[in-house]
């Protein structure tokens, strides 16, 4: 689950690159070669709009997983949460610092796609590492909310589709690491 997530935090970059790939190789490529000639003589632009497309093709799957939760049974069912804290800056946050600089810059040439593919597979091991990638905008943009909460004295980070107005619930839920969790509350 955890790594689904990590794919779908880091979808909106692989596809804003793959218009820009793609945008690149055809206002660079001569009148007379075609675009598989352009892709076999720029081997490295092709490989990584492969791995853009692929990337993009996991972030739809774990979509439809995520939005299939809610059918699905629970790890770990009525469980008793308090101090119930929604996270409304989580995701803009996340989009303002993690997605945007990689944006603003222009990417062509080899040692341009080089100091991307570098950078890019820093971000995915910083988030592989640690827990920032809940603060996910794909899943803001889906409807689900990022709460804190409380569970047995211990800090824990929700994310949920309902909007929480109490401080004390009880609710079911699966892991996606040690302390981070997608539930539901029990009505």
């Amino acid at each position: 689950m955890k790594a689904l997530l990590l794919f779908q935090s880091l979808s909106p970059i692989a596809f804003l690159m793959l218009i820009n790939f793609f945008y690149f190789s055809l206002s660079q490529k001569d009148s007379e070669m075609t675009f598989w000639t352009y892709c076999y003589e720029n081997i490295y632009f092709s490989i990584l709009s492969i791995v853009f497309v692929i990337w993009v093709l996991i972030s739809l799957f774990s979509w439809i997983y995520i939005n299939s939760m809610n059918k699905i049974q629970y790890e770990t069912t009525n469980t008793t949460i308090s101090h119930i804290k929604e996270d409304k800056e989580a995701s803009p946050s996340f989009y303002a610092t993690f997605l945007l600089p990689f944006l603003m810059n222009n990417y062509t040439g080899t040692n341009g796609l080089l100091v991307f593919t570098i950078s890019f597979i820093g971000l995915i091991a910083l988030l592989a590492k640690t827990t920032l990638f809940y603060n996910n905008p794909i899943l803001s943009i889906l409807g689900y909310r990022i709460y804190n909460f409380k569970k047995d004295g211990s800090d824990f980070i929700g994310i949920c589709s309902q909007k929480l107005e109490k401080k004390t619930l009880k609710i079911n839920y699966n892991k996606v690491s040690n302390n981070v969790v997608f539930f539901e509350v029990i009505e």
